[in-house]
């Protein structure tokens, strides 16, 4: 196959894929980031290189791993929150990166009622998603695809769905720029909670990564759910983010973010604080790479995440 009908073929779904509305949708920790990494720059991380987390992002970033990799990560969301994910990447020769992960999320125990507000004990809920994908590259064009698996239970009721991502990177090596395109979660719930089907959290991201040519920097700019319909042409862009990794050393960096959606939907009052920001380090030790990030949700909350990354 050319180039110009691989072109062809990814502008094809690409079109086809915009005519998906938005709306509402379950399985919404699909949208959750769930590397520190890419919360500590704001998000939409499908533009970034080298990472094995990208096999949730755009799977097309796993051509950009020249070593196979495993990492784990937590993060710990407000109240009884808890999110964690591992995930292992493999180089097969000089044919593919292919990479197999997993995301789990517990929200807690609830007191279970009556309609009259009597005790008749407790139940949990949690969800989990099982992700396998393959990257190609042709040349400086990347592209790669992934499967999830997503199971959820809340209480006696149970889903289930298949979805895929598809992700595209063109790589600039003399300008050291990244422009991404990626569709998340393209797919059907096969078994509904109770009778209706709700959709999948389908989005549309797009981003592009530069590093600064007299600067240890790589800025990271996101657009984010530009599928989902609106009565202005600029509300397609308000949801956007933007960060920053910084390399302070051979093994340390240190990030900033800002996410311009979290900031509106979060913030409480309009006063000057820290929602929608984000920080965080990168701390490189040998084979190993341990990652921290620290979201502001102002008044709210912040949240942590942690990761471990190893080279294998």
């Amino acid at each position: 196959m050319t180039w110009k009908m691989r072109f062809i073929l990814i502008l094809t779904i690409f079109c086809y894929a915009v005519s998906f509305g938005g709306g509402n949708s379950t399985y919404e920790f699909l949208r959750l980031d769930i590397s520190p990494r890419a919360s500590s720059l704001g998000g939409n991380f499908i533009a970034m290189i080298d990472d094995p987390t990208l096999l949730f992002y755009n799977p097309a970033g796993l051509s950009t791993l020249k070593n196979n990799y495993a990492s784990v990560g937590f993060f710990k969301h407000l109240l009884d929150i808890n999110l964690g994910y591992g995930v292992y990447t493999h180089k097969i020769d000089n044919f593919a990166n292919a990479g197999i992960g997993v995301i789990y999320i517990n929200y807690g125990n609830f007191n279970q009622t009556d309609r009259y507000g009597n005790e008749l004990g407790n139940f949990s809920a949690g969800e989990i998603a099982i992700v396998g994908g393959l990257a190609k590259e042709y040349g400086n064009l990347k592209y790669g695809i992934n499967t999830k698996f997503i199971y959820s239970s809340i209480a006696g009721a149970r889903s289930i769905a298949i979805a895929f991502d598809l992700g595209g990177m063109y790589i600039f090596q003399e300008q050291n720029l990244v422009l991404a395109l990626a569709l998340n979660n393209i797919g059907k719930q096969i078994n509904s909670y109770i009778s209706s089907r709700e959709n999948l959290p389908f989005d549309i991201k797009f981003a592009i990564s530069k590093k600064l040519e007299h600067l240890p920097l790589r800025i990271n700019f996101g657009l984010n759910k530009i599928n989902e319909q609106t009565n202005k042409i600029t509300d397609r862009i308000k949801n956007f983010n933007i960060g920053g990794e910084f390399n302070i050393s051979e093994n340390l960096d240190f990030r900033f973010g800002y996410n311009h959606e979290r900031r509106q939907e979060m913030k409480i009052a309009p006063t000057l604080d820290l929602t929608g920001f984000s920080f965080g380090l990168g701390l490189k030790i040998k084979n190993y790479r341990f990652d921290y990030s620290l979201i502001s949700l102002g008044k709210i909350g912040s949240l942590h995440q942690i990761s471990i990354t190893a080279k294998i």
